[in-house]
Formats: C-alpha cells, structure tokens, sequence
C-alpha cells in the first residue's frame, strides 16, 4: 500500500489521479490508482476494479461504481497543490 501513496506524491506534473477503492463483496479493500487514464497501481486483486475505468474515461464523478465483483468508491484527487483565499483586500485569509 506505500507504493499507492509514493505514486500518488510524486505526481508533481500535475496529471489527473483517481483512486478506485473497492467496498464491498470480493473486491473490499483492494485498490486501483489512475493517472491520466492509466492504470499506475493495483492490488494482486483489484482486476475487477478495471472496470471502472471506463467509466471514468467517460466522465465518472466521486462516487459509487457497480463492478462484477461488487461495489467500488471513486475518487478524483485534486491536482498540484492550491491556496484558497476566503474574503477580500485586508480581511483575506489563507486557508
């Protein structure tokens, strides 16, 4: 599971990370890592969480996907890192 957290780190070029968490039926706790599309990490059984690839490509937000193999969570890690700033000219604070 280091390995997962290591790819997700290191992504500083800015590309786009899902993780795919499996949560129930065969497929609970394995774990799948997309970046750009591409699968960059997978559990020894997270096969069935490839199915949900697809409909990531094709515009999945956070949420639930249905797999052969049981139910999966979907997340979109937000790229680089970003300060929000809440108020205006002097009342402004960083978050």
């Amino acid at each position: 599971m280091k390995e997962l957290y290591n790819l997700i780190s290191k992504n500083k070029e800015n590309k786009s990370c899902v993780v795919i968490s499996g949560i129930d039926g065969d497929i609970a706790g394995e774990k799948l890592l997309l970046i750009d599309g591409e699968i960059a990490f997978m559990n020894e059984e997270a096969e069935a969480l490839a199915e949900c690839q697809a409909q990531v490509q094709s515009g999945i937000s956070a949420g639930i996907c249905e797999t052969t193999s049981g139910q999966a969570f979907v997340e979109h890690l937000p790229m680089g890192s970003r300060i929000i700033v809440c108020g205006a000219g002097t009342v402004g604070q960083e978050v």
